[in-house]
């Protein structure tokens, strides 16, 4: 396989387009809601986002052989890990206690944008 310095390739658009999905995805519960949402869910989405921002970044030095920064990036995904896992957790229990409460996030669901499985 020949060498390459080309920045991005095939796994760094596919990456890319993931966070592009993630975005689209979580708009209607999250992103349209920025100033309505708990902390917790926010470190949550920050600490996920920085794990696609780290997949494409290995990638990136991979194919720039920067094998220096490709590793850099890998050791802080042993600290990152355990803080995606944690923060799920307590966005988890957080969710729960809302609804053990009887408390919604907001009067409309997130995917109210959604054809009904009911409608005709």
């Amino acid at each position: 396989m020949p060498r390459t310095t080309a920045i991005s390739g095939p796994l760094t658009f596919l990456f890319a387009a993931m966070a592009g999905l993630v975005i689209i995805g979580f708009y209607p519960s999250y992103f349209s809601k920025l100033l309505d949402t708990s902390f917790t869910f926010h470190v949550h989405g920050l600490l996920m986002f920085a794990w696609t921002g780290a997949l494409i970044a290995q990638d990136t030095f991979i194919r720039t052989h920067r094998m220096d920064l490709h590793r850099r990036v890998g050791k802080l995904s042993f600290a990152l890990a355990p803080l995606m896992v944690l923060s799920g957790v307590l966005v988890i229990r957080e969710n729960y206690d809302g609804i053990e409460m009887g408390e919604r996030r907001s009067n409309a669901s997130p995917y109210r944008h959604l054809p009904s499985p009911n409608a005709p």
